[in-house]
């Protein structure tokens, strides 16, 4: 076996085994996400994706989340390219009793690196992301927007990816099935040492209409510990449109 399967084996037998590190108070809720996707090449080096993406709580329905990402990739090989970018979050605050409620912008940019690896038909995608975090400054209640951003945390990110194919239209027609777990964990800011932030498992079925356009309809189970003690698992709808533009260039 190769040593970079045996690499992607042995970080996905890590991942599932610290999927829910530790039995605690928990609550949970659900969640609707929708986004579009934008790619574009540069040149043969270079491309460009830009993501937008609008995130709802179901009970009760109100946003939750806006956000625009935008990332710049090199390639280095068939297999592996690495990247750079940042998104912007916008969160929605909700009113309560002691407050009106209000948007709290979020900054992060980010580095990354991805893999690639076959297993005869099925294609395993890793994806090591290192992201700081700076938040919008508030008033000490936390009621009200003030001028500057402060540092909030470092965060580091793995996923590994399976693509599995189910069904060939035509030339350009497909059906895949895409099974993935994302691990996270925080440094820096209030966190001293890497601590346990949340993990992501999800299942998308994704339609591709075209090269350049595809559908993917998919179940995010997020698990995440909250500042204040415990954890919050939400489940979550998720719709993606993603297009690639059409090259210029012959």
């Amino acid at each position: 076996m190769k040593p970079q399967i045996k690499l992607s084996i042995t970080t996905a037998l890590l991942c599932l085994g610290l999927l829910h590190p530790v039995k605690a108070q928990k609550s949970t809720n659900q969640a609707l996400w929708y986004g579009f996707t934008i790619g574009a090449a540069i040149n043969q080096k270079w491309n460009n994706e830009t993501e937008l993406m609008e995130r709802h709580l179901i009970h009760p329905f109100q946003q939750s989340q806006f956000l625009i990402r935008t990332k710049f990739h090199n390639t280095i090989s068939e297999r592996s390219n690495f990247g750079f970018g940042g998104s912007i979050f916008f969160f929605h605050i909700p009113q309560t009793i002691h407050q009106s409620s209000f948007t709290l912008p979020e900054i992060r940019p980010h580095g990354e690196y991805n893999f690639r690896t076959n297993l005869g038909p099925l294609d395993l995608e890793n994806r090591l992301r290192g992201e700081l975090r700076f938040f919008k400054n508030t008033n000490e209640s936390k009621t009200e927007l003030q001028e500057g951003f402060h540092y909030g945390s470092a965060r580091i990110r793995y996923r590994l990816q399976a693509i599995f194919p189910i069904a060939k239209f035509s030339d350009q027609k497909s059906l895949k099935l895409k099974v993935a777990d994302e691990l996270m964990a925080m440094a820096g800011g209030k966190f001293q040492e890497f601590t346990f932030d949340q993990n992501r498992i999800s299942v998308d079925l994704s339609l591709s209409f075209s090269p350049l356009l595809s559908l993917d309809l998919g179940y995010v189970n997020w698990y995440q510990a909250k500042i204040s003690g415990g954890y919050l698992e939400q489940h979550i709808l998720r719709t993606v449109i993603k297009h690639q533009l059409k090259s210029s260039k012959k």
